[in-house]
């Protein structure tokens, strides 16, 4: 089941957001006229660039990208999939989280192009 998140990749640090775009009127006691508030973010994970071990982009589904991770302070696998409306949104992350990562080891990110997604 694909739920609508966010990453915000960072020099550093990936972040995965689930963001509520719901516009809410603030309820003031102060004053008569509430200003609208434009929802809220919360932060569902948290790691560090380093932790990203490889990229998966699928030659059926140009949409979809996974970033496998791997946190080796829990030691613990997992991926995140993640699917955009547009190839150039996916693109962009991929170039942004590739560059840090290259920066930080020196040498290239594996990423592969898959034929089926599983």
């Amino acid at each position: 089941m694909w739920l609508p998140q966010t990453v915000l990749a960072t020099r550093e640090t990936l972040y995965l957001l689930e963001e509520d775009h719901q516009w809410r009127k603030t309820s003031s006691e102060a004053t008569e006229n509430s200003e609208p508030c434009s929802g809220n973010v919360a932060v569902l994970e948290t790691l560090p660039i380093s932790c990203v071990s490889s990229v998966l982009l699928w030659h059926s589904d140009q949409l979809r990208m996974d970033i496998q991770l791997y946190d080796e302070t829990v030691k613990q696998e997992k991926t995140w999939c993640v699917r955009s409306e547009n190839t150039e949104l996916l693109q962009g992350l991929l170039s942004w989280v590739r560059a840090q990562w290259e920066a930080m080891f020196g040498v290239k990110l594996h990423t592969s192009l898959q034929d089926d997604p599983s």
